[in-house]
């Protein structure tokens, strides 16, 4: 399902909130393909309930919510 800018960032926020920590301590970026091999790997289990992706309407509505993400000044970019 994809999203818009503004529910992507509000889910994001949301789940930093519930899962903990600092916005400082999560990164932020963007990947071609939500279903591709970073998300099938293994390691990505490692993230546990840590992992949150959003599909965005386009590449640059994706752009978008990392630009206003790191504009905070708090995420790391990936």
């Amino acid at each position: 399902m994809r999203f818009n800018q503004s529910d992507i960032i509000e889910d994001i926020l949301k789940h930093i909130r519930q899962c903990g920590g600092e916005c400082c301590e999560w990164c932020v970026g963007t990947a071609k393909d939500a279903h591709g091999p970073f998300f099938l790997r293994p390691a990505a289990a490692d993230f546990g309930a840590g992992l949150i992706y959003r599909e965005g309407y386009t590449p640059y509505a994706a752009a978008e919510v990392v630009d206003r993400l790191q504009a905070c000044g708090r995420f790391i970019t990936s």
